[in-house]
This record gives C-alpha cells, sequence and structure tokens, in this order.
C-alpha cells in the first residue's frame, strides 16, 4: 500500500511539474521570435511560470522532510505570536492591512520548530487571501489551552461543498481550474498529524471558511526535557 501510494505521488508530483515547465517553455520559445510589448507579456508569463514551480518545489520538499524520518531540531523556539507574525509577513508582505490578528496577548512556546509552525500557518493565511475578496480582510486568531495552542483563520471565500471539503488536503487537489500548487493543506495536515496536532476545515454560518490548526505547547514544568519534535516520523 505504501509502495502503491508513493508511486501514485510520484506520478502526480511528474504531472504538476511538467505543466509549468512546458508553459515556461513556450513563453520563452515565443520571447525569442517577438519583439517589444510581446516579448516582455511572454518573459512575465515565464516568470510567474518559474515562480509557481518553486513554490510546488519548496511544499513537495517539505512535505518528503515531514512524512519522512528527518529530525527536525532548528534551534529556535517556536512562540505562538511570533510564528503568527513570520507568518502574515511572508503571506502579505504587500497588503498587511489584509490579515487582523486578534489574540489575548499571552506568551506561549510550541512543541514542533519555528520554521514548520510558520510553513503551516502561511499556507493557511495564503489559502485564505487568495479566496477572499481584496476588500475583505482575513482574521486570525490565537486561543490558548493548558497543552496546546490553536490557529483559526477565518475568510470570506465562496467556500466548500462538503465533497470538496473531504478533499481539499489531498495532495495536488485544486478547485476547478484553481491557482496555486494544490500542495499547501496538505502541508499544514502533514505537519499537525508528525506532532501530534490536528487540523480542521468547517464552513461558517455567514459564509467563507475557518481553518483551525492545533498544535501542542510546551509546559513550563517540561521545558527542560527533549523537545518534542525531535521524534521520529511514524
Amino acid at each position: 500500500e505504501t509502495i502503491s501510494r508513493e508511486r501514485r505521488f510520484t506520478s502526480d508530483a511528474a504531472h504538476e511539474l511538467r505543466t509549468p515547465l512546458t508553459a515556461i517553455k513556450t513563453h520563452l520559445q515565443v520571447a525569442r521570435i517577438t519583439h517589444g510589448k510581446d516579448t516582455e507579456e511572454a518573459m512575465d508569463y515565464a516568470e510567474e511560470g518559474v515562480a509557481r514551480l518553486q513554490r510546488t518545489l519548496s511544499q513537495l520538499l517539505t512535505l518528503s522532510q515531514v512524512e519522512g524520518a528527518f529530525s527536525w531540531n532548528d534551534g529556535r523556539v517556536a512562540e505562538a505570536h511570533e510564528v503568527a507574525r513570520l507568518a502574515m509577513r511572508d503571506a502579505a508582505p504587500d497588503a498587511p492591512e489584509r490579515i487582523a490578528l486578534d489574540s489575548d496577548g499571552n506568551r506561549a512556546e510550541l512543541a514542533l520548530p519555528q520554521a514548520l509552525a510558520v510553513t503551516a500557518l502561511r499556507n493557511l493565511l495564503d489559502n485564505a487571501l487568495r479566496h477572499s475578496p481584496a476588500a475583505n480582510s482575513v482574521r486570525l486568531e490565537i486561543r490558548h489551552s493548558p497543552e496546546t495552542v490553536s490557529f483559526h483563520v477565518f475568510d470570506r471565500g465562496p467556500g466548500l461543498s462538503d465533497d470538496e471539503l473531504a478533499l481539499a488536503t489531498q495532495r495536488f487537489w485544486r478547485r476547478g481550474s484553481g491557482r496555486g500548487s494544490g500542495l499547501g493543506l496538505s502541508v499544514v495536515a502533514a505537519i499537525a498529524e508528525r506532532f501530534d496536532g490536528s487540523f480542521e476545515l468547517r464552513r461558517r454560518p455567514d459564509g467563507g471558511l475557518e481553518a483551525q490548526l492545533t498544535l501542542p505547547g510546551i509546559q513550563p514544568t517540561s521545558a527542560k526535557q527533549a523537545p518534542l519534535f525531535e521524534k521520529p516520523a511514524n
């Protein structure tokens, strides 16, 4: 079953990588035989294809590391508000006003590497921003419990049907001809599973989606124990 799953994944990955590569090659060929505005437009499209390819490769690399026997220890403490700050900066560098942060301000450390926590939250914010009207802000809430920290991302997009919600975390799934690699939510789910957290998508009564990412926290009494994120993958 594992071998079959990996073969399907490899086949899907090859298809996803082939598409932007073909587009890049086509636009570069157009740039060679055109001049002026047509050349500039072809180069812009080729650059867009390179960016898409780079995002896809980055997500694939993260997936392979999270699901493998990779030992994560980047030496950085993952503090919830710092994770939120970095993820918001990466998701909306040119329009920070589109993300509204709501938190009680309490400090909480997460039992996983900072880089992975930021990656998971950034993917959720990217997804919410992509599907929300430009005029509407995405809201990020940080909620604490004695043992966990939950990040809630609310958007004003079109939402998903029950069938689409069931497919949303599958690799390479996109709604219709949507943009993106179709890997962002798969990465979030893989990170949550690797570190004994949880990830859930649900429809909002007034429209849009709520994405909830719950991650384990480090308790003050166990701060000197070995980091939980060094355990091997199952």
